[in-house]
């Protein structure tokens, strides 16, 4: 039996049911504090979590550790928002409603002044997280 997938519909299938959705920066400070804490020299494992580190470093926008976990609490509190829906919106960064929509087909169901408040939410946050 096959699980029906399809994420513009926020439907991701059994397996994936009420899963945690970590966006790049959450990500980062994870493998970040791993490495830290649990150092590995060598093999498969830890090159996998270096190289997932780096990759997450790269793209994930929001540096400071303290805007982040603030970031995270505040979408949270949106009801009306899915784990997957957050971890995109942090990790695009849209600025428009349009391309908001475009970006994450689901958000779609929102109205246009909605989007705007939470856009303007992430942009504080990444305003002043460098």
């Amino acid at each position: 039996m096959e699980d029906n997938v399809d994420v513009d519909k926020l439907e991701f299938g059994k397996k994936l049911k009420g899963a945690k959705c970590l966006n790049l920066c959450e990500l980062r400070l994870l493998l970040e504090d791993r490495l830290r804490l649990h150092p590995m020299k060598s093999g498969e494992a830890h090159n996998l979590m270096k190289s997932s580190h780096q990759y997450a470093t790269k793209f994930g926008k929001i540096k400071n550790r303290a805007s982040v976990m603030l970031l995270r609490e505040a979408l949270d509190e949106n009801k009306e928002l899915h784990e997957y829906e957050i971890s995109c919106l942090v990790n695009l960064l849209p600025k428009t409603p349009d391309e908001t929509k475009a970006l994450i087909p689901s958000l779609a169901r929102l109205p246009d002044d909605e989007i705007e408040r939470i856009l303007a939410h992430l942009e504080s946050h990444r305003t002043y997280s460098y």
